[in-house]
């Protein structure tokens, strides 16, 4: 079976510059989520800049922190 790590993503060297730049500016605080029924969660809000990138319940942070720590272990180890 063929993993999607086995064949990593491959950034573009002309943008090198623009990805080391967001990656630094690229930050997480928390938040709170409202729902359709307007209760609220607790989340987690990505920013890049002032702006909103993405909105985590705790679930989906906790579940792309551990895929961040993964591949993060694949490329050192």
């Amino acid at each position: 079976m063929t993993h999607h790590y086995d064949n990593p993503f491959r950034a573009r060297p002309e943008r090198y510059s623009q990805n080391m730049e967001g990656a630094l500016r690229t930050f997480s605080r928390p938040g709170i989520i409202q729902k359709p029924d307007g209760t609220v969660a607790p989340a987690v809000i990505v920013f890049r800049d002032r702006h909103v990138l993405s909105v985590l319940t705790i679930e989906d942070a906790i579940r792309l922190s551990n895929e961040l720590i993964d591949a993060t272990e694949r490329q050192i180890c």
